[in-house]
């Protein structure tokens, strides 16, 4: 990992350019005007396909927003959220029909965006933390990336057990979100 981009924050950095821009009169305002027509054509797009499809078809304008401006390394995540909500739904949904079905997706969805709070809470600190160890180790002459761990040139099995702990990690949430009170 680059220790340059160690601490980085793409929504910090975007607006201060936004800002610094503004205040030298530098802003690339075509980039804004673009922007802004983009989301325009999302948003109507999305009351389009809402009131074609009666609610069933959507293009979420923030979502759209999320996959242009930030990296595949945060949307993933957002995705297969999306994915686990979408499913939890359709299992409750087959599972609880009549007046239960309410009370219980309200249920779920509220285990779900505790622990997904949780998580990204989480994440954060580690992140940070990692990054504390990665700036540490770079200015006191140390490695680039101290917390390696090296399968020596197997990295077929690092990725198998990468996407077992991932597929690992969706079944527990959704056993979390599943579960009675």
């Amino acid at each position: 990992m680059d220790p340059s981009l160690a601490l980085s924050a793409p929504q910090a950095n975007l607006m201060a350019t936004i800002a610094d821009g503004i205040f030298t009169h530098q802003l690339e305002w075509t980039y804004v005007i673009i922007g802004t027509v983009l989301g325009v054509v999302v948003i109507l797009i999305d009351v389009l396909l809402n009131k074609s499809s009666n609610g069933r078809l959507a293009l979420p304008p923030l979502a759209v927003g999320f996959g242009i401006y930030l990296p595949p390394s945060i949307v993933t995540p957002i995705f297969f959220g999306g994915l686990i909500a979408w499913f939890v739904s359709r299992v409750i949904k087959f599972k609880h029909q009549g007046s239960t079905y309410s009370e219980t997706l309200k249920e779920a969805n509220h285990r779900g965006t505790l622990l997904a709070a949780g998580l990204i809470v989480g994440e954060s600190l580690i992140g940070v933390l990692i990054a504390m160890i990665i700036m540490v180790s770079s200015t006191t002459g140390g490695s680039d990336n101290p917390i390696a761990i090296g399968f020596l040139g197997h990295e077929t099995i690092a990725t198998a057990i990468g996407l077992m702990l991932f597929i690992a990690a969706i079944a527990y949430i959704y056993k979390k979100i599943m579960k009675k009170s």
